[in-house]
């Protein structure tokens, strides 16, 4: 009921449920002050256009390569086998600009 990954259980008599008034409203996506029973409103997503994407893998191959980085605008398609922990964060640290 009050886990980030909407998993939770609640047990409670429906006539009890039936009358009382939500007291929590979501996070981030639900726009503050616009929550009613009958309608909630929802913020304005970012955009995620220019996120980068990197797809990190144990499928290899010239065709599948081609084709995933193709279809998800991949900037990079890494085989696991070839790319450790030790060499993966430097090179995202690098292509994200983080220090």
């Amino acid at each position: 009921m009050f886990a980030p990954f909407g998993i939770g259980a609640l047990y409670a008599r429906e006539d009890l449920l039936l009358k009382m008034r939500p007291f929590l409203y979501g996070g981030d996506m639900i726009a503050e002050g616009r929550v009613t029973p009958e309608k909630v409103e929802y913020n304005q997503l970012p955009s995620t256009k220019d996120i980068p994407v990197y797809i990190l893998t144990n499928y290899g191959g010239e065709e599948m390569e081609s084709e995933l980085t193709k279809n998800l605008n991949a900037e990079k398609y890494m085989i696991k086998a070839d790319w450790t922990p030790s060499k993966i964060m430097p090179f995202l640290k690098e292509k994200l600009g983080l220090k």
